[in-house]
């Protein structure tokens, strides 16, 4: 018992002198393989990626030296499988997790990148970024596209820096508490203050996952429903009851439903939403679906949701969706269901997820270094889109918010906009 006692306090005096714990080659190689096993066996399109991704496996291999570190490897091996990633697939989500604390000072995702130049967003105005705390953009944006697919389209390549921007930097250029932007030829200085990690993708004005607001003046109702976490599933059931119980007291005619910073999460949630605005049975064509079963057998599909809504307050009025490049996976999912069903108008932007995109991630985690992983187990894919479409669910009417909140005089504007765009006329042809 003694020398067990004495052999762990000498490994961890080991540790703590030289560092992080070293894996050998023959650890992360099992690592490795164990990852790939797992993206032949469980995606349903591995080669999506390469015709030849046993190749890829053995080049990441082979480039291994005889040992590493947990935070090298997971560096090494976030770059050397930038190919396999598909939002539902891959490494890099748990390898930029893993290196933020609580207490991490992070730059806000204020940034997008055009034309090879990394610029600056506040408001309407896009500010081109020299440099940040005295990092060259140059610097920056070579940093960053080692993360990038090659033939990442520039529309998913965007999205990535939404998601991850903030992340990378933290991850690269770590150990600032105040960040300082030069923008410029007249070399501007703008002083962005920190964001903690948790707060990197909720909305800047309400936290809430759940909000709402009424002007019975105007007849007009405003949600916003920030996630779509299955785990909140109850939560969301007690919001939408009390809600629409009070649209429907209120004899409101128009909703405005905000989806622009939902992530995402389970589907049940998106069904809940759906069934207080369908009445009685409805059909909704969601696409084309391929998934394995337990045996690994694919199976093919339209994916379609034939539910019955039991609600007792639906809404039958006027409905408006908000959407933006953060409205993802099963937020997604519902976008599609109103842009198939025609049940209202969609307005914002693109969605991050594209339209012919995988889905149902699972997480793994490598035998040896625990660095963990997520594989698609599945496949959708909008009616009429194909492989070569990168984009999301296209809203039917463009429209650039500035702000994550948006106030009365702002949805009066945006449902003005749907008239003068229809001709005069709101669109709705739910049942007409």
């Amino acid at each position: 018992m003694i020398k067990t006692f004495l052999n762990v306090l000498i490994f961890l005096f080991c540790i703590n002198v030289y560092g992080q714990e070293k894996y050998s080659k023959k650890e992360l190689t099992e690592d490795i393989q164990y990852l790939f096993k797992t993206i032949k066996e469980g995606h349903i399109d591995p080669y999506f990626y390469s015709k030849d991704i046993d190749t890829i496996c053995q080049s990441i291999i082979s480039g291994l030296p005889n040992q590493m570190d947990k935070d090298s490897f997971q560096h090494y091996l976030t770059l050397q499988t930038s190919n396999l990633w598909d939002i539902h697939t891959g490494i890099t989500n748990y390898y930029f997790v893993s290196k933020v604390s609580d207490s991490s000072k992070l730059i806000p995702n204020n940034f997008i990148i055009k034309d090879s130049s990394l610029l600056l967003v506040q408001g309407n105005k896009k500010l081109q970024v020299n440099n940040i705390n005295g990092i060259s953009s140059k610097l920056i944006l070579d940093r960053f596209y080692k993360y990038t697919k090659a033939d990442m389209s520039p529309i998913i390549k965007q999205r990535f820096v939404e998601k991850y921007f903030s992340l990378m930097f933290n991850a690269e250029f770590k150990g600032f508490s105040k960040f300082e932007i030069c923008c410029g030829q007249n070399a501007q200085i703008i002083a962005l203050q920190p964001v903690r990690c948790s707060d990197l993708y909720k909305p800047f004005g309400s936290r809430k996952d759940f909000d709402s607001c009424y002007f019975q003046k105007y007849s007009l109702a405003y949600l916003i429903i920030n996630t779509f976490e299955g785990n909140r599933l109850n939560d969301l059931n007690l919001f939408l009851a009390s809600s629409f119980k009070k649209i429907d007291s209120l004899k409101i005619q128009s909703l405005i439903v905000d989806i622009r910073l939902n992530g995402g999460g389970s589907d049940n949630c998106a069904n809940a939403l759906l069934d207080y605005i369908f009445n009685g049975d409805y059909s909704i064509l969601y696409g084309f679906n391929r998934t394995k079963d337990s045996n690994g057998n694919i199976q093919n599909g339209s994916y379609t949701w034939e539910r019955k809504s039991k609600q007792e307050h639906v809404f039958n009025g006027k409905f408006l969706l908000l959407q933006s490049t953060q409205t993802a996976s099963a937020a997604m999912d519902f976008s599609s269901a109103i842009k198939t069903s025609h049940r209202g108008l969609i307005v914002g932007e693109p969605t991050m997820d594209p339209v012919y995109s995988f889905a149902n991630a699972k997480s793994f985690e490598m035998p040896n270094s625990k660095m963990g992983f997520r594989c698609a187990q599945g496949f959708y894919a909008m009616p009429g889109s194909n492989a070569n479409v990168n984009s999301g669910v296209i809203p039917d009417l463009y429209y650039n918010f500035e702000n994550d909140n948006i106030n009365l005089e702002e949805m009066n504007k945006i449902i003005k906009l749907a008239k003068e765009y229809y001709k005069g006329y709101f669109y709705f042809d739910y049942k007409n």
